[in-house]
């Protein structure tokens, strides 16, 4: 059984293997899995059963007018299917605060804080998204400590300051300064060309996003396939998949489980 465990499936709550599968984060009591000592024996790993968690603090807000509050419904539903698309690189779900339009999640890695990012500013475009992700201590163990108090979500809310600062979509923070600003530039030449867009080319790339085709979405919003067609291109699809697709890829190497 041990030989065919990837330990970078495994993470660990008090003395639970918490199992980061593809359906989401948690653990079966019928199933014998391995104990701590017996995984760290066998993958030549030193415990250390004191040390914090190290994950990814994400902190998002949408900015809304005062007036009503339909907000909330939205956000949550967006959340939802957020939290079931990025169920196993989650540690915690997508939960929306109760009075304002904010919510907060820890995430396995920074793999995926710029697609919940991009969704959330397409769910509610025009209207401003702002996001942080920061990799860092997360002690979830303490029943009694707020995970809020945190080093990684004090990370985070700096972070989230910066980017209402600096009119931006989303700031990330892993391992390597270095890479962060490739990783924050990358994100903001994504962000600049996505306020470009019109309401209709934004609603286009949602939709083929999910339908990926364009005859689909062309039927499904009642319009020409050629319109769509029209829309895709002058959004920048597909150079725009391609730079998402390699951000993608590089946030899943900024930061890395112990």
């Amino acid at each position: 059984m041990l030989n065919n465990i990837n330990t970078e499936s495994f993470h660990f709550v008090g003395e639970i293997p918490v199992w980061m599968g593809n359906f989401g984060v948690g653990w079966n009591p019928s199933v014998d899995f391995p104990s701590r000592e017996r995984l760290y024996e066998t993958f030549r790993v030193v415990p250390d059963p004191d040390a914090p968690m190290l994950a990814v603090a994400f902190l998002a807000e949408v900015e809304v007018p005062p007036t009503p509050a339909s907000w909330k419904g939205h956000l949550e539903k967006a959340l939802e299917s957020l939290t079931r698309e990025q169920g196993g690189k989650l540690l915690s779900p997508l939960e929306s605060a109760d009075r304002s339009p904010e919510c907060s999640a820890v995430l396995v890695d920074l793999t995926p804080a710029y697609p919940i990012a991009r969704a959330l500013a397409e769910t509610f475009f025009p209207v401003p998204v702002r996001v942080a992700a920061a990799w860092g201590e997360i002690d979830l163990r303490d029943a009694e400590m707020d995970p809020l108090d945190a080093p990684a979500f004090e990370a985070a809310a700096e972070l989230l300051y910066r980017v209402r600062k600096e009119d931006r979509l989303l700031l990330v923070q892993g391992e390597s300064p270095g890479l962060d600003s490739v990783l924050n530039a990358m994100i903001l030449l994504l962000h600049r060309d996505m306020r470009e867009w019109t309401e209709r080319q934004c609603e286009i790339v949602r939709h083929y996003r999910k339908e990926r085709r364009q005859e689909g979405v062309a039927r499904e919003l009642g319009v020409s396939q050629q319109a769509v067609s029209g829309s895709l291109v002058s959004a920048g699809w597909p150079a725009l998949l391609e730079a998402e697709t390699a951000l993608t890829d590089a946030l899943s190497r900024s930061s890395r489980r112990p």
